[in-house]
């Protein structure tokens, strides 16, 4: 009864491990495996079996030793399996040289030889025939114990030899089938990972060819008729005009793209955030009047920034746009800055007609509007990226009918120092 014990708490302990080496290796930033993070796995698990064995007898030792060495020898390769061989057989002798040592060493040997001749066509299996196939080593290597203790006068117990090939094989069945599905999610979490980003290409190069289409189709167009011989001097300056409005309208599409598709500045200012923020106000003021909003702001003076002047200005036009669009009944538009030792916030706040969770969600997607048809998406997908850049962050609270309030977290820069 005592070995059935060791038993489930040799495989509790190897199976806590593994999930805490699943845990951590869920929360690093690399997801590539690397191979002494997997061997350094299998390598502790050896010697906590071994801490907790238990003995029968004067010389054999129970334990689940074998479930590690076995799995590793699987997934880790030829070289690496012989290390671990090395390990354990090291780790081993400190708990005495007797016979029981010896006999484990060299079924162990032989079970290492084996799985090294068998590892690449183990490797060549599905998923499933490669649980099976390292069962089977599993059980194979349990008899063999079983038997060269019965060999050498060492009985075992039933409930010993039952315990340790039961534990033994439902041990490597467990660890397999778990970093086999770890290794298939791997792979799914990949291809999703790149057929989305697919996916976002293809949107983006779609939305930018209509954006670009349409202006180019209209230049087309005044371009043809000033082809036209009979066109009053007055026409002709006027279409050409106009053909260079859509031009500069098509420069400006490809800017904000670029914006997007770029977020590094490749010029830093010294920015004074009251005269910014004064300056996008004036900008937008008389789109604001002719909506009958009210603007009241509240700005720290002597507070500075560093990041691209022109830039941050059209990202503050923006979403002061933005704001004023969304109050078209009229309103109060708060606009305000509050700053500490490490940090300014520029709180802007509207009166409008809010947004829903799922709008929230989807602000600063590449040419997601909120706008419908009236907008192309670009302004506030451009602003995140700005503001990104910057090393700034931008959180939204809504209020659907109540209005939208815009957080621009930004690190201050002493003046002191730019010098």
């Amino acid at each position: 009864m005592e070995v059935v014990k060791q038993m489930i708490l040799n495989l509790a302990m190897i199976l806590v491990l593994l999930f805490t080496f699943g845990t951590w290796y869920e929360h690093r930033e690399d997801k590539s495996l690397k191979h002494w993070t997997v061997f350094l796995y299998f390598f502790l698990s050896i010697i906590l079996s071994l801490l907790f064995s238990v003995k029968s007898g004067v010389h054999v030792r129970f334990d689940l030793r074998q479930v590690p060495l076995i799995v590793g020898g699987i997934y880790l390769g030829r070289v690496n399996s012989l290390f671990l061989l090395a390990g354990t057989i090291l780790v081993r002798s400190f708990l005495g040289i007797n016979e029981g040592f010896w006999i484990s060493s060299f079924i162990y040997c032989i079970q290492t030889i084996i799985g090294i001749s068998l590892y690449t066509w183990i490797h060549h299996l599905s998923s499933k025939k490669r649980i099976v196939a390292t069962a089977i080593v599993s059980l194979y290597s349990s008899f063999a114990f079983v038997l060269f203790m019965n060999a050498i006068h060492h009985p075992l117990t039933l409930a010993e030899w039952t315990s340790y090939i039961l534990f033994s094989c439902l041990g490597v069945v467990i660890i397999t089938a778990t970093i086999e599905a770890w290794q298939r999610n791997h792979f799914l979490k990949q291809k999703i990972m790149k057929t989305e980003k697919i996916e976002a290409i293809s949107q983006m190069s779609a939305a930018i060819s209509h954006e670009i289409r349409n202006p180019l189709t209209a230049v087309r167009g005044f371009l043809q008729l000033l082809k036209e011989t009979d066109i009053e001097e007055k026409k002709r300056m006027e279409f050409i005009d106009i053909a260079l409005l859509e031009t500069l309208r098509a420069e400006e599409i490809i800017n904000d793209y670029l914006t997007f598709a770029k977020p590094s500045l490749d010029h830093l200012d010294e920015i004074n955030v009251s005269s910014e923020l004064n300056q996008a106000i004036n900008i937008i003021k008389a789109l604001a009047n002719m909506n009958s909003i009210e603007i009241v702001t509240s700005l720290c003076p002597n507070t500075y920034i560093l990041g691209d002047h022109h830039r941050f200005q059209q990202c503050l036009v923006n979403i002061l746009k933005n704001g004023v669009e969304a109050m078209a009944l009229g309103g109060t538009f708060t606009i305000k800055c509050i700053r500490n030792q490490k940090e300014v916030c520029i709180t802007i706040s509207d009166t409008g007609i809010g947004m829903t969770l799922e709008q929230i969600e989807r602000l600063g997607e590449p040419y997601y509007s909120t706008k419908g048809s009236n907008g192309t998406g670009l302004g506030m997908m451009v602003s995140h990226g700005i503001i990104r850049a910057m090393n700034g962050k931008i959180h939204v609270e809504i209020q659907v009918g109540k209005g939208t309030t815009f957080y621009i977290t930004l690190p201050i820069k002493d003046v002191h120092k730019l010098n």
